[in-house]
């Protein structure tokens, strides 16, 4: 008997930081997979059977629950392109404009950051040439 575990973590998180969960496999796709994928698909939704021993355990077991959704933790992340540094000055911007930061204040922190951020490109470059 297979057992799945961790049901209640196994619900979709719909969020702009994520990609939609891929279609399930096929039958095809998931008899070509060897075991190692077959458990790294199980753990990714919080699957787990006490009873596969044999590969075609794994598969009819994947079978019978590929349209698991995979679990949020597991999901790749989406990296943004943008330069670091901008990514901060945007978030400092963002705090002085939630707290109602005076512009006084505020522009000292985005010289801050900004100043922080060419200080280390300094020294990495540093590094390099040597």
């Amino acid at each position: 008997v297979c057992v799945v575990h961790n049901v209640s973590q196994v619900e979709p998180v719909v969020s702009d930081e994520t990609e939609d969960d891929p279609p399930p496999p096929t039958d095809g796709q998931i008899k070509k997979m060897k075991v190692k994928e077959l458990k790294t698909f199980m753990a990714n939704r919080g699957l787990k059977c006490d009873d596969c021993f044999e590969k075609t355990d794994y598969v009819n077991f994947v079978k019978k629950n590929r349209a698991v959704p995979i679990l949020p933790s597991k999901r790749p992340r989406k990296v943004s392109k943008e330069p670091i540094d901008v990514q901060w000055k945007r978030v400092v911007s963002d705090i002085c404009t939630e707290e109602g930061v005076d512009e006084k204040t505020c522009k000292p922190l985005l010289k801050v950051v900004a100043g922080s951020f060419e200080m280390h490109g300094r020294r990495v470059a540093k590094q390099l040439h040597k």
